[in-house]
Protein backbone atom coordinates (compact mmCIF):
# COMPACT_ATOMS: atom_id res chain seq x y z
CA UNK A 1 0.00 0.00 0.00
CA UNK A 2 3.30 2.16 0.28
CA UNK A 3 4.50 1.40 -2.68
CA UNK A 4 5.05 5.06 -4.06
CA UNK A 5 7.32 8.11 -4.02
CA UNK A 6 6.92 11.33 -2.58
CA UNK A 7 7.11 14.42 -5.17
CA UNK A 8 7.06 17.94 -5.26
CA UNK A 9 6.42 20.85 -7.56
CA UNK A 10 6.83 24.21 -7.56
CA UNK A 11 4.36 26.85 -8.41
CA UNK A 12 4.58 30.53 -8.40
CA UNK A 13 2.86 30.93 -4.87
CA UNK A 14 4.56 27.92 -3.07
CA UNK A 15 5.11 24.23 -3.46
CA UNK A 16 2.56 21.28 -3.82
CA UNK A 17 3.60 18.01 -2.66
CA UNK A 18 2.34 14.23 -3.17
CA UNK A 19 2.25 10.66 -3.73
CA UNK A 20 3.70 9.05 -6.98
CA UNK A 21 2.63 5.55 -7.84
CA UNK A 22 3.87 3.38 -10.87
CA UNK A 23 5.63 3.70 -13.43
CA UNK A 24 6.22 7.43 -15.72
CA UNK A 25 5.72 5.66 -19.07
CA UNK A 26 1.88 4.04 -18.49
CA UNK A 27 -0.98 6.62 -18.75
CA UNK A 28 -1.05 9.40 -15.75
CA UNK A 29 -3.97 9.73 -13.54
CA UNK A 30 -4.08 12.41 -11.36
CA UNK A 31 -5.84 11.78 -8.44
CA UNK A 32 -7.41 14.60 -5.77
CA UNK A 33 -8.74 14.86 -2.71
CA UNK A 34 -11.37 16.02 -0.57
CA UNK A 35 -11.97 19.14 1.93
CA UNK A 36 -9.63 18.71 5.13
CA UNK A 37 -8.27 15.27 3.91
CA UNK A 38 -4.93 15.07 1.70
CA UNK A 39 -2.98 12.61 -1.03
CA UNK A 40 -3.29 9.07 1.40
CA UNK A 41 -7.00 9.31 0.35
CA UNK A 42 -5.79 7.38 -2.12
CA UNK A 43 -3.06 4.88 -0.63
CA UNK A 44 -6.01 1.95 -1.10
CA UNK A 45 -7.19 3.02 -4.30
CA UNK A 46 -3.86 4.05 -6.57
CA UNK A 47 -2.30 0.84 -6.47
CA UNK A 48 -5.08 -1.26 -7.32
CA UNK A 49 -5.04 1.41 -11.21
CA UNK A 50 -1.93 -1.18 -12.81
CA UNK A 51 -2.84 -0.24 -16.19
CA UNK A 52 -2.11 3.62 -14.87
CA UNK A 53 0.62 5.83 -13.37
CA UNK A 54 -0.99 7.86 -10.78
CA UNK A 55 -0.26 10.86 -8.73
CA UNK A 56 -2.31 11.94 -5.87
CA UNK A 57 -1.55 15.63 -4.75
CA UNK A 58 -2.01 17.33 -1.95
CA UNK A 59 -3.60 20.31 -2.28
CA UNK A 60 -2.86 24.02 -1.14
CA UNK A 61 -3.47 24.17 2.82
CA UNK A 62 -3.73 20.17 2.83
CA UNK A 63 -1.72 17.70 3.65
CA UNK A 64 2.43 18.26 3.15
CA UNK A 65 1.52 21.32 0.39
CA UNK A 66 2.13 25.06 1.37
CA UNK A 67 -0.28 26.93 2.18
CA UNK A 68 -1.56 30.03 -0.01
CA UNK A 69 0.22 33.51 0.79
CA UNK A 70 -0.82 35.20 4.17
CA UNK A 71 -4.12 37.04 3.36
CA UNK A 72 -4.90 35.56 0.60
CA UNK A 73 -7.89 33.43 0.25
CA UNK A 74 -9.16 29.68 -0.33
CA UNK A 75 -10.90 30.04 -3.79
CA UNK A 76 -11.83 26.90 -4.86
CA UNK A 77 -11.61 27.45 -8.75
CA UNK A 78 -7.52 28.75 -8.06
CA UNK A 79 -7.09 24.76 -7.34
CA UNK A 80 -7.84 24.64 -11.56
CA UNK A 81 -4.60 26.59 -11.73
CA UNK A 82 -2.73 24.71 -9.30
CA UNK A 83 -3.50 21.16 -11.46
CA UNK A 84 -2.79 22.34 -14.91
CA UNK A 85 0.58 23.65 -13.92
CA UNK A 86 1.62 20.09 -12.22
CA UNK A 87 0.11 18.56 -15.50
CA UNK A 88 2.19 21.25 -17.16
CA UNK A 89 5.75 20.46 -15.13
CA UNK A 90 4.79 16.26 -15.57
CA UNK A 91 4.35 16.95 -19.76
CA UNK A 92 1.64 15.11 -20.36
CA UNK A 93 -0.30 15.35 -23.49
CA UNK A 94 -3.27 13.99 -21.76
CA UNK A 95 -4.36 12.54 -18.26
CA UNK A 96 -7.36 11.51 -16.63
CA UNK A 97 -8.82 12.78 -13.13
CA UNK A 98 -10.14 10.93 -10.55
CA UNK A 99 -11.66 13.84 -7.70
CA UNK A 100 -13.39 12.87 -4.46
CA UNK A 101 -15.97 14.90 -3.16
CA UNK A 102 -14.57 18.64 -2.81
CA UNK A 103 -12.24 17.82 -5.65
CA UNK A 104 -14.99 16.52 -7.60
CA UNK A 105 -16.91 19.88 -7.28
CA UNK A 106 -14.21 22.17 -9.27
CA UNK A 107 -12.83 19.16 -11.43
CA UNK A 108 -15.41 19.83 -14.07
CA UNK A 109 -14.70 23.10 -14.04
CA UNK A 110 -11.17 22.16 -14.91
CA UNK A 111 -11.87 19.32 -17.26
CA UNK A 112 -14.08 21.79 -19.28
CA UNK A 113 -11.02 24.17 -19.92
CA UNK A 114 -8.18 21.65 -20.20
CA UNK A 115 -8.64 19.57 -22.99
CA UNK A 116 -5.84 17.14 -22.04
CA UNK A 117 -8.49 15.66 -19.96
CA UNK A 118 -9.35 12.26 -21.70
CA UNK A 119 -11.41 11.10 -18.87
CA UNK A 120 -13.20 12.16 -16.12
CA UNK A 121 -13.77 10.22 -12.50
CA UNK A 122 -15.68 11.76 -9.70
CA UNK A 123 -16.63 10.52 -6.86
CA UNK A 124 -19.21 11.80 -4.64
CA UNK A 125 -19.86 15.00 -5.99
CA UNK A 126 -20.61 17.15 -9.30
CA UNK A 127 -19.44 20.57 -9.36
CA UNK A 128 -19.21 22.78 -6.27
CA UNK A 129 -21.70 24.52 -4.34
CA UNK A 130 -23.96 27.04 -5.50
CA UNK A 131 -25.02 30.34 -4.54
CA UNK A 132 -28.67 31.95 -5.41
CA UNK A 133 -28.56 35.47 -5.96
CA UNK A 134 -30.33 36.14 -2.18
CA UNK A 135 -27.95 34.95 -0.66
CA UNK A 136 -24.78 36.25 -2.50
CA UNK A 137 -24.68 39.41 -0.06
CA UNK A 138 -24.83 36.95 3.21
CA UNK A 139 -22.26 34.93 2.47
CA UNK A 140 -19.57 37.72 1.57
CA UNK A 141 -20.14 38.98 4.65
CA UNK A 142 -19.72 36.09 6.71
CA UNK A 143 -16.54 35.43 4.67
CA UNK A 144 -15.36 38.45 5.60
CA UNK A 145 -15.83 38.59 9.43
CA UNK A 146 -14.50 35.02 9.48
CA UNK A 147 -11.37 36.32 7.62
CA UNK A 148 -10.56 38.73 10.11
CA UNK A 149 -10.96 36.12 12.76
CA UNK A 150 -8.01 33.90 11.45
CA UNK A 151 -4.64 35.52 13.22
CA UNK A 152 -6.57 34.60 16.10
CA UNK A 153 -7.80 30.90 14.82
CA UNK A 154 -5.93 27.74 16.60
CA UNK A 155 -5.95 24.26 14.84
CA UNK A 156 -6.93 21.91 17.86
CA UNK A 157 -4.33 20.13 19.99
CA UNK A 158 -4.47 15.96 20.73
CA UNK A 159 -1.72 14.93 23.39
CA UNK A 160 -0.89 12.04 20.57
CA UNK A 161 -2.03 10.18 17.64
CA UNK A 162 -4.61 7.95 19.15
CA UNK A 163 -6.89 11.28 20.05
CA UNK A 164 -6.33 12.26 16.42
CA UNK A 165 -7.43 9.62 14.45
CA UNK A 166 -10.64 9.48 17.19
CA UNK A 167 -11.28 13.17 16.23
CA UNK A 168 -11.26 12.82 12.48
CA UNK A 169 -13.31 9.27 12.33
CA UNK A 170 -16.10 11.85 12.66
CA UNK A 171 -15.51 14.48 10.34
CA UNK A 172 -16.31 15.10 6.66
CA UNK A 173 -18.99 11.63 7.10
CA UNK A 174 -18.19 8.93 9.55
CA UNK A 175 -15.40 6.89 8.13
CA UNK A 176 -13.60 4.16 9.84
CA UNK A 177 -10.72 3.86 12.11
CA UNK A 178 -8.46 2.37 9.59
CA UNK A 179 -9.46 5.10 7.12
CA UNK A 180 -8.63 7.53 9.78
CA UNK A 181 -5.30 6.26 10.35
CA UNK A 182 -4.24 6.74 6.78
CA UNK A 183 -5.67 10.31 6.78
CA UNK A 184 -4.22 11.36 9.99
CA UNK A 185 -0.84 9.77 8.76
CA UNK A 186 -0.15 12.91 6.36
CA UNK A 187 -2.22 15.37 7.96
CA UNK A 188 -0.47 15.92 11.52
CA UNK A 189 2.07 17.79 12.13
CA UNK A 190 3.55 17.24 16.09
CA UNK A 191 3.83 20.21 18.43
CA UNK A 192 4.50 21.80 21.57
CA UNK A 193 2.32 19.78 23.67
CA UNK A 194 1.27 17.11 21.06
CA UNK A 195 -0.40 17.02 17.62
CA UNK A 196 -2.43 19.17 15.45
CA UNK A 197 -3.26 19.02 11.84
CA UNK A 198 -1.37 20.36 9.12
CA UNK A 199 -3.82 21.87 6.92
CA UNK A 200 -4.27 25.78 6.70
CA UNK A 201 -6.98 27.01 9.41
CA UNK A 202 -8.47 29.72 6.49
CA UNK A 203 -9.95 26.30 4.44
CA UNK A 204 -12.85 26.32 7.38
CA UNK A 205 -14.21 30.11 6.61
CA UNK A 206 -16.75 30.20 4.83
CA UNK A 207 -16.26 30.48 0.47
CA UNK A 208 -16.65 34.41 -0.10
CA UNK A 209 -17.79 33.20 -3.83
CA UNK A 210 -19.93 30.39 -5.29
CA UNK A 211 -20.87 30.11 -9.12
CA UNK A 212 -24.96 30.26 -8.83
CA UNK A 213 -26.38 27.29 -10.65
CA UNK A 214 -26.32 27.97 -14.26
CA UNK A 215 -22.97 28.71 -14.38
CA UNK A 216 -22.70 25.33 -12.81
CA UNK A 217 -24.71 23.73 -15.65
CA UNK A 218 -22.41 25.85 -18.03
CA UNK A 219 -19.22 23.81 -17.59
CA UNK A 220 -21.13 20.44 -17.16
CA UNK A 221 -22.76 20.97 -20.20
CA UNK A 222 -18.94 22.00 -21.78
CA UNK A 223 -17.46 18.74 -20.83
CA UNK A 224 -16.82 16.60 -23.85
CA UNK A 225 -15.08 13.55 -22.39
CA UNK A 226 -16.65 10.93 -21.08
CA UNK A 227 -17.33 11.25 -17.45
CA UNK A 228 -18.04 8.11 -14.42
CA UNK A 229 -19.80 9.46 -11.42
CA UNK A 230 -19.76 7.57 -8.15
CA UNK A 231 -22.34 7.41 -4.95
CA UNK A 232 -21.78 6.05 -2.11
CA UNK A 233 -24.95 4.06 -1.00
CA UNK A 234 -24.56 4.47 2.78
CA UNK A 235 -22.72 8.11 2.36
CA UNK A 236 -23.60 11.01 5.01
CA UNK A 237 -24.15 13.09 1.71
CA UNK A 238 -27.32 12.27 0.06
CA UNK A 239 -27.00 14.23 -3.33
CA UNK A 240 -28.93 12.46 -6.03
CA UNK A 241 -31.72 14.06 -5.44
CA UNK A 242 -29.51 17.77 -5.51
CA UNK A 243 -27.83 16.69 -9.07
CA UNK A 244 -30.66 15.40 -11.01
CA UNK A 245 -30.44 18.94 -12.70
CA UNK A 246 -26.89 18.65 -12.90
CA UNK A 247 -26.60 15.23 -14.50
CA UNK A 248 -28.80 16.26 -17.31
CA UNK A 249 -26.22 18.65 -18.52
CA UNK A 250 -23.29 16.25 -18.70
CA UNK A 251 -22.99 14.82 -22.27
CA UNK A 252 -21.28 11.57 -21.70
CA UNK A 253 -22.13 10.23 -18.02
CA UNK A 254 -22.55 7.08 -16.14
CA UNK A 255 -23.79 7.17 -12.55
CA UNK A 256 -23.28 3.81 -10.37
CA UNK A 257 -24.14 3.75 -6.73
CA UNK A 258 -21.97 1.38 -4.77
CA UNK A 259 -21.71 0.12 -1.45
CA UNK A 260 -19.87 2.47 0.74
CA UNK A 261 -19.67 5.73 2.91
CA UNK A 262 -18.49 8.97 1.47
CA UNK A 263 -14.81 7.63 1.43
CA UNK A 264 -15.98 4.61 -0.40
CA UNK A 265 -12.66 5.07 -2.53
CA UNK A 266 -10.42 4.64 0.99
CA UNK A 267 -12.45 2.23 3.18
CA UNK A 268 -10.74 -1.55 2.75
CA UNK A 269 -13.93 -3.84 2.00
CA UNK A 270 -15.42 -1.28 -0.63
CA UNK A 271 -12.29 -0.12 -2.46
CA UNK A 272 -12.15 -3.20 -4.67
CA UNK A 273 -15.22 -2.07 -6.03
CA UNK A 274 -14.12 0.89 -6.67
CA UNK A 275 -11.08 -0.13 -8.59
CA UNK A 276 -12.91 -2.27 -10.77
CA UNK A 277 -15.50 0.13 -11.99
CA UNK A 278 -13.17 2.67 -12.58
CA UNK A 279 -10.83 0.16 -14.75
CA UNK A 280 -13.86 -1.01 -16.36
CA UNK A 281 -14.51 3.05 -17.34
CA UNK A 282 -11.62 3.78 -18.49
CA UNK A 283 -10.61 0.77 -20.31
Amino acid sequence: MNDFCEVEFRLPWGKLRGEFYGQHSKPLIIALHGWLDNAASFRRLAPLLKDYSVLALDLAGHGRSDHRPVGVRYHLVDNVDDVMAVADLMGVSEYVIVAHSMSAGFSPYLAAVDKRVRELVLIEGLGSQSNSAQSAVPTLLRAVQEQKRIPQTRMPLYPGYGEAVAARINVVGRVSEDAARLLCERGLVAVEGGMTWSSDPRLRTTSALRFPEDFIHAFLGALEMPVLLLLGADSAFKVESFYKERIKKVKDLRVLTLAGNHHLHLEQDTVGRVAGEILRFLN
